[in-house]
């Protein structure tokens, strides 16, 4: 679980990154909490580094091939594509009236109405008799005084 919490974060830092800078990505790790250990040779050129937190610590190279630091520069660029130019070359033909007849086209009435959400019925809602038991038998019905009237 620490791994892929970690490499999530790696890679977010990446892709929020506007440019690479080695220095600004392990700083960002640190921000985190992450403890970011850069690993270089005597040419003091980096060749790798580990990032703990609490008892956890890892290589780059275990959290993720894509996070080494010779793949590093790779991995931000992958996330941050260049928009592609497109090439348009002028067209050597001019456009001739034609000689096929032209059809007219309509709009049809369905992609221009509103669409109509239907309709949510209210939930009935439960009725309720309301009885008085404090009423003395013979008095419920108001019409004949009697306890159980089933005409009115």
């Amino acid at each position: 679980m620490r791994k892929e919490e970690i490499a999530d974060f790696c890679e977010y830092t990446l892709q929020k990154m506007q440019e690479f800078d080695v220095d600004f990505y392990f700083k960002m790790l640190r921000m985190k909490g992450y403890e970011v250990t850069p690993r270089y040779d005597k040419g003091k050129n980096l060749v790798g580094y580990t990032i703990a937190k609490n008892a956890s610590v890892f290589k780059a190279s275990e959290i993720g091939r894509k996070f080494m630091t010779s793949q590093l520069e790779s991995t931000w660029k992958k996330l941050h594509p260049k928009p592609a130019q497109v090439i348009t070359k002028p067209s050597a033909q001019t456009a001739t009236p034609s000689s096929r007849p032209v059809r007219s086209t309509f709009q049809t009435m369905a992609s221009t109405q509103a669409k109509v959400q239907p309709k949510v019925q209210a939930k009935p809602l439960p009725s309720f008799t309301i009885f008085n038991i404090d009423t003395p038998i013979g008095d419920c019905c108001p019409y004949c005084n009697a306890s159980l009237c089933w005409l009115h």
